[in-house]
């Protein structure tokens, strides 16, 4: 069945269900985390309710935490989610792993505790009290998905440098922890968790790091090439106001890239605070406000969503669309482009080289956006009556082949000034020897945007995505006039032939909604107003800025009109936003 739904009609379908309900539930009922808001989450519950991860397997690796007593650290081993707390006390738990010590106690963080109410919270019908927000209900992203615990050194050891691998049947790895090192045996594990995701059918999803540490570099393990990296946006307002209204990333709140061998980190981005159960404590939630954001926070989202996505794949007969290359690709070509979204650095021109923003990634993850993607269906010429869905297909890597190119011909017209999105993922392979692993070469994907003639003949390249370096392809592109168009996949020729087939995942649709944020574009301090201290920062910008030159970084929130250059333009902008408020100021 191809079905794409229309945002407005679900959110007049809600409305009614919130008016139909409110005389009979208790008032200022709420459903928690509000981070989930932004990302589309409640939609996709909402419209098919019985998603609650069941037919998913999840791991989360957690490494142990400081404890309050410092003359105990070495002893306890903080790495556990409070299973006894009311949000997780149902946790469908299958395993803990974890090297067993007596003379060293595994006890609760509020790091593991946060990232599994996120991803498994449910205090079901019962009903939390707060000073604020008032009363509500928690409830994570996939409450029913089968849980193993890992904590980080038992599962770098055992699961992934062993030599002798027992099966892994986890769908999803949750991963919130990382470093900047790059010694050998960093890249051993680096290398070994790349390789599990291939050598296990297992999606990986892991932390970019807060870049308020020493360094703002991707870090590992979400540097893999196989790995999504999720990064935290921008928190705006103060709480609960920031769990819902969002901004691009700023270089203090979330680690970007590109990587040092060139490549686009994150792949997306998530809030980077949210409401969740403690360590210490039955009932208490908190939000931790000592930071702007936390990308630890942000990548179970996003491994929450992907589980959301595998479930909805399962449970509506969609095979093979939870294949993990197939959903990064929806993942990714679901995700809302905010404030300063960019190929690659700034600049007036498109980055075909560079599929994603540096700092963005392919935007907001957004699982309402995915979802619609997801259901509308497997691609298939003769049945297709929309211009989205996803498909799981394979091309000959000898350009002599007449296989090595793939065509996806759109049913419908794109509109004019319509917007195509298409997302192509694929892995980077590896050799193992005895518990290394080594690269293989790179097998390198290209993904085109052609107009058509009615006989389905290519006529003009409009948009193509062509780097050389990462494991996908994205187009993001606006049409000047209606025309009838064809995604091609095809192999990037290379000076020798090679043998074999590359097996992809494609997500596209010219049907999407894009959620912009909650921040005005001159709002420079995100104090929720446009008002002399944004100015004074865009002056002193400026001034700072060499005549004529071009930024030579990735997004500056000072460059308002994001054309890589801090000139009268951005001026005019915000004098027409001069006074302006957000909606939460």
């Amino acid at each position: 069945m191809y079905r794409v739904l229309n945002r407005n009609i679900l959110c007049s379908i809600l409305l009614y269900q919130v008016i139909w309900t409110a005389s009979f539930a208790p008032a200022q009922e709420v459903i928690q985390p509000e981070c989930l808001e932004p990302i589309g989450v409640r939609e996709v519950t909402a419209f098919q309710p019985e998603l609650t991860g069941r037919s998913v397997n999840v791991a989360l690796v957690e490494l142990s935490q400081p404890g309050d007593d410092p003359d105990n650290d070495i002893l306890d081993y903080h790495f556990l989610p409070n299973i006894d707390h009311q949000a997780l006390e149902n946790i469908n738990l299958r395993n803990i792993y974890s090297y067993q010590n007596p003379q060293r106690q595994a006890l609760s963080s509020d790091h593991a505790s946060m990232i599994a109410g996120i991803l498994f919270g449910d205090t079901g019908e019962d009903l939390v009290e707060m000073e604020r927000p008032g009363r509500f209900r928690y409830k994570g992203i996939i409450p029913q998905a089968s849980v193993d615990l890992f904590e980080t050194n038992w599962f770098l050891y055992k699961k992934v440098l062993s030599s002798e691998h027992e099966p892994f049947d986890n769908d999803v790895i949750s991963i919130s922890w990382g470093t900047d090192a790059d010694d050998a045996v960093t890249m051993w594990w680096q290398r070994g968790l790349d390789a599990m995701v291939v050598r296990d059918n297992v999606l990986i999803v892991a932390a970019s790091g807060n870049g308020s540490d020493e360094f703002h570099s991707i870090s590992k393990p979400s540097w893999g090439h196989n790995i999504i990296s999720v990064g935290a946006a921008r928190s705006l307002g103060r709480y609960p106001e920031f769990l819902t209204y969002l901004g691009p990333p700023t270089e203090n709140g979330s680690n970007s890239g590109p990587t040092e061998d060139g490549r686009c980190k994150p792949e997306l981005i998530a809030p980077g605070l949210c409401l969740g159960p403690v360590a210490y404590s039955y009932k208490t939630f908190v939000c931790d406000m000592s930071a702007e954001s936390f990308s630890s926070y942000a990548a179970p989202q996003v491994a929450g969503v992907a589980g959301l996505l595998i479930d909805a794949a399962r449970q509506n007969d969609l095979i093979p669309a939870d294949d993990p290359r197939v959903i990064k690709a929806l993942l990714l070509n679901g995700a809302n482009k905010l404030i300063g979204w960019h190929k690659g650095f700034s600049g007036l021109d498109d980055d075909y080289a560079a599929p994603l923003d540096y700092r963005q990634g392919a935007g907001l993850v957004d699982a309402w956006n995915s979802y619609q993607q997801l259901i509308a269906g497997r691609y298939d010429p003769n049945q297709m009556d929309s211009n989205t869905g996803w498909d799981w297909n394979m091309v000959s890597l000898d350009p002599n082949y007449p296989d090595h190119q793939k065509v996806y011909y759109l049913p419908r017209p794109v509109a004019k000034e319509g917007v195509i999105t298409a997302t192509l993922c694929w892995y980077q392979y590896y050799q193992q020897e005895g518990i290394a692993y080594q690269p293989l070469p790179h097998n390198i994907l290209v993904l085109e945007l052609w107009s058509v003639d009615d006989e389905g003949r290519l006529l003009d390249r409009l948009d193509y995505s062509e780097s050389t370096l990462d494991t996908l392809q994205h187009i993001y592109y606006q049409n000047v006039t209606e025309l009838q168009v064809a995604l091609v996949v095809s192999v990037l020729p290379r000076s020798q032939g090679l043998d074999g087939y590359e097996a992809f995942g494609l997500a596209f649709t010219d049907n999407q909604s894009n959620w912009l944020g909650d921040q005005l574009a001159g709002d420079l301090n995100a104090d929720g107003i446009v008002a002399v201290q944004d100015m004074m920062q865009l002056i002193n910008a400026w001034k700072s800025q060499k005549d004529g030159d071009m930024l030579t970084d990735y997004y500056f929130k000072e460059d308002i009109n994001c054309d890589g250059l801090i000139d009268a333009l951005d001026f005019e902008i915000m004098a027409t936003q001069w006074q302006k408020q957000s909606a939460w100021y």
